[in-house]
């Protein structure tokens, strides 16, 4: 692993200034490597400890004269007589700051005199922005977490959301690309809202599934209890409340189209319908996925080959066209992929190979 890139875009988180394809690169190193993350923590603890650090001006200064020394700071990049209180506003110096975190990545030090400057400079013209948070899912994987106002996510596989630290402001704001399931903390002076690339979801304190993977045809929002308002982003002006026990789905690629409260017609772009419960399960079938169970609810084989990927992480090649569009209704309770395409196999005229993490599936001969 690149320590200087490391280092790098934990500087950049810290400061606020990180991409959020750099959030992802930081957070998969992190994923990846015990020892990183650790190191991560270690600096996170440090950026947001409020007690007031100690005055370790001599050191910072020391550190940049050895790195002179050995050549891996020019004359120009910081001057001899260099004073803590005598920096210039941190927006103007950033990128210089910036550079001597990659210059010196194993040093910690400097971190503690970057702090000390942003929480004691009196002069200071701007904010620095809070730094977002990210958290992420592999595929294979899923995760629980509790957000800074007290609600509860769960992560399903191949899912992320971002937030800003405390979710300060008039609104508790996330976005979401992925799968999740929310119970929301009540605060009816800042409403919560879920972003995804297809609707905006907008409750004060409720319990719902949101399911918005760019990769599918579809974004659906279901209910379990409360109340949700959904807009859409090519319309804002289009809102959809749902009552408890009901799911949105959302056609990607929608414009005006009339929205149909309805379980007829299925080809609608726009649909409000009931949520769907398996007798033997005391939880809609949208959200069993929290207890490790697998569901086809009448889903194409395209669309159940997406979810194994999801679910397994393998790759899946279909190899008749024809087999796509065949439906499936199953649900399976913490089994391997083995037994699952193996009851596929079963119900249907398809059969499969397995090589590492590749399947192939054709029609059975």
């Amino acid at each position: 692993m690149d320590q200087q890139r490391f280092w790098l875009l934990v500087s950049l988180k810290l400061s606020g200034e990180a991409t959020r394809e750099e959030l992802l690169e930081l957070d998969d190193l992190i994923q990846r490597n015990s020892e990183t993350g650790l190191k991560h923590a270690v600096i996170s603890g440090i950026w947001n400890e409020k007690a007031p650090l100690p005055d370790i001006s001599h050191l910072f200064k020391s550190q940049v004269e050895r790195l002179r020394r050995e050549g891996e700071l020019g004359e120009e990049s910081i001057p001899s007589s260099l004073e803590l209180q005598d920096f210039t506003p941190v927006i103007k110096r950033k990128s210089r700051l910036l550079y001597l975190l990659t210059a010196a990545a194993s040093v910690i030090v400097i971190f503690f005199c970057w702090k000390f400057f942003l929480k004691n400079k009196t002069d200071m013209q701007h904010e620095i922005p809070l730094a977002s948070n990210i958290i992420t899912t592999q595929k294979g994987s899923k995760t629980t977490v509790q957000l800074p106002d007290g609600t509860k996510v769960w992560l399903n596989a191949d899912s992320r959301i971002y937030y800003d630290e405390n979710f300060k402001g008039d609104l508790r704001e996330i976005q979401l690309e992925g799968e999740a399931f929310f119970e929301v903390k009540k605060d009816s002076s800042r409403p919560f809202v879920i972003h995804t690339s297809i609707v905006d979801i907008k409750v004060l304190g409720t319990t719902f599934n949101v399911k918005s993977y760019n990769n599918e045809d579809a974004t659906e929002t279901s209910l379990i209890c409360g109340k949700v308002e959904v807009s859409l982003k090519s319309n804002p002006e289009k809102k959809i409340i749902l009552r408890p026990n009901e799911k949105l789905v959302v056609k990607h690629g929608i414009g005006n189209e009339v929205i149909k409260r309805t379980i007829g017609d299925e080809s609608a772009l726009l649909l409000v319908k009931p949520l769907r419960k398996d007798p033997a399960y005391k939880n809609s079938l949208e959200t069993l996925w929290i207890d490790n169970k697998l569901v086809f609810d009448s889903e194409t084989l395209e669309e159940v080959c997406k979810k194994l990927e999801r679910w397994y992480n393998v790759k899946i090649a279909i190899h008749d066209e024809e087999m796509k569009k065949d439906t499936y209704t199953a649900i399976f309770d913490g089994e391997t992929l083995l037994n699952v395409l193996t009851a596929l196999k079963m119900a249907d005229k398809l059969d499969f190979t397995i090589h590492n993490n590749e399947v192939s599936i054709f029609a059975k001969k």
